[in-house]
């Protein structure tokens, strides 16, 4: 079931803390997922369209490529701290 690269870290690290939003609200877990993966799109070149259909305006901070390496890193590191993060402060960890 284990995936190498970004699949199989995203699940790893991230499906736990979906699991716990999801048994507390799963208006939280969607609120997390939709959030986080924007978040991720607008740290691109080429970010996200996020008045569409009213604008076709596509919103970026322009920090990284997908592809970089070291934004990943950077990123998936950050995620795990907010991870375990909402982990305490949900009582789960």
């Amino acid at each position: 079931m284990y995936k190498t690269g970004h699949y199989g870290a995203a699940l790893l690290v991230y499906a736990p803390v979906g699991f716990v939003l999801l048994s507390v609200d799963p208006a939280l877990a969607i609120l997390g997922g939709v959030g986080s993966h924007l978040l991720a799109d607008v740290l691109t070149p080429a970010g996200v369209p996020l008045l569409w259909p009213l604008s076709g305006r596509r919103y970026s901070a322009n920090v990284a490529t997908a592809s970089n390496p070291l934004a990943n890193y950077g990123l998936l590191t950050l995620g795990v701290a907010a991870c375990a993060a909402v982990g305490r402060l949900a009582g789960a960890v």
